[in-house]
């Protein structure tokens, strides 16, 4: 039995890449072999003005797909800032929520590709109730190395099912430092009413 969603305001969103816009998003849809993550869809993660948003200091940290200045202290990143929608928002801020949803919308691949996931997330399904899928900072720490898990995902972040954004805009290459994304999603946790 499904949950029943409800309208989610999430705060605005960071893209990373080049110019997005709803014509070029492809559809979410399962691996055939299995996977914690979809093909397609639209990726995002809470944007925050000093530090750029979760991807961005995770793609600093690991030094992925990142131009920076000679000693890493400043990464550039072509941004867009997306203002989402209220939208039907898949939450999952506790391991007991990604079993929850895997209960609901349960997809099994043929070659499971992770030690910590045999049984994923059917985005295919979770799309004809939700908008988006929405992993916490808190619920990413607590699904990374478990069973079920969402190791792999490594950071706050957005998977958007279909667009729900009412404005984008473009900002380009900006430079980054790292910092401490915690003030950015505390605010964010207790604006949905989840801050502990």
């Amino acid at each position: 039995m499904h949950r029943e969603p409800k309208l989610i305001q999430l705060p605005p969103q960071l893209f990373v890449g080049p110019g997005v816009e709803s014509e070029k998003m492809t559809p979410a849809t399962n691996t055939a072999s299995g996977w914690i993550k979809p093909e397609g869809g639209l990726w995002t993660s809470t944007y925050d003005p000093e530090c750029g948003s979760g991807w961005v200091q995770w793609s600093m940290g690991e030094r992925f797909r990142v131009e920076c200045d000679d000693d890493y202290e400043t990464c550039y990143f072509d941004c867009s800032i997306l203002y989402p929608k209220p939208a039907r928002i898949l939450i999952i801020d506790t391991h007991q929520d990604l079993v929850d949803a895997i209960q609901d919308y349960h997809f099994v691949g043929s070659e499971p590709r992770s030690y910590y996931a045999e049984d994923y997330l059917d985005f295919e399904e979770i799309a004809e109730d939700y908008d988006a899928v929405h992993l916490t900072d808190r619920g990413q720490w607590k699904t990374r190395r478990t069973r079920p898990g969402l190791y792999g995902w490594d950071l706050e972040s957005t998977v958007w099912l279909r667009w729900m954004f009412s404005e984008v805009e473009h900002i380009g290459r900006v430079g980054f430092s790292s910092c401490d994304m915690s003030a950015t999603e505390e605010k964010k946790l207790k604006m949905l009413g989840l801050f502990r």
